[in-house]
């Protein structure tokens, strides 16, 4: 039946050019082989070996069907993958890029004539746009008809990766200029209190010196009014600091 093995060296030929690489890139980006599509590879795999071990006993529509169900966990491998590929480019753009330049003015970041901040969320949005249109296309079927769909969403956030990519030598340094200027005013902050404090302790020992001497020259005791003024003091500065 060499027509039928066509058709199934065409599953491979798609298996090798789209799964494959879709594979290597979550691998890369996951640092590990995604485990979602393990049931659908041994599916896949099920159906091809029973045209090969059965082919010879089963009927035109039998071996058609096989195909067909194999052609499907293909189709199911590309959209599994496109979705944890999309959702990693989502934790990354709006979770972990967020929270790495938290407080950074990327507003102010200009590149090539385009404002940072408006590329940034004028691409996040669209890929995300299409991603609810793809799985949107998905609940209605045909499943496949959403493969591009999704793929036009990871044309967007690659995009996106790449224009960041280019741009972090000028967000570190924005983020370094942010950092030492909350150091700076961190710092600031500091020695204020530190001199609010040394202030607060030189008009306490002031006020104690001139009761003490009030005292002293009342009760004409002048050592027991210094005792007395050392005191008032301290306690001054522990209910005051």
């Amino acid at each position: 039946m060499p027509e039928y093995w066509d058709k199934v060296k065409g599953l491979y030929i798609n298996y090798h050019t789209n799964v494959g690489l879709l594979i290597i890139d979550v691998e890369v980006k996951y640092n590990q082989f995604p485990t979602q599509i393990l049931n659908e590879i041994r599916s896949f795999t099920t159906h091809v070996s029973r045209i090969a071990n059965e082919g010879a006993t089963f009927s035109q529509e039998e071996v058609e069907e096989q195909i067909r169900r194999a052609g499907r966990h293909i189709v199911r491998m590309q959209l599994d993958l496109l979705k944890v590929l999309t959702i990693w480019y989502f934790d990354e753009f709006n979770g972990r890029f967020k929270e790495e330049y938290k407080g950074v003015p990327i507003d102010d970041i200009i590149f090539a004539g385009i404002r940072f901040d408006t590329y940034y969320f004028q691409k996040l949005t669209k890929a995300t746009n299409l991603v609810k249109q793809a799985k949107r296309i998905e609940l209605v079927g045909p499943a496949e008809v959403a493969i591009p769909v999704y793929e036009k969403a990871m044309v967007e956030f690659q995009e996106l990766e790449l224009f960041i990519i280019e741009n972090k030598p000028i967000l570190d340094e924005t983020k370094a200029r942010k950092q030492e200027k909350t150091d700076k005013e961190i710092q600031d902050r500091k020695d204020e209190r530190k001199s609010d404090k040394m202030e607060s302790f030189i008009r306490g020992i002031f006020t104690s010196l001139i009761a003490a001497a009030l005292f002293a020259a009342f009760f004409e005791e002048p050592l027991f009014a210094i005792m007395i003024a050392i005191m008032v003091a301290i306690v001054y500065m522990v209910f005051k600091l």
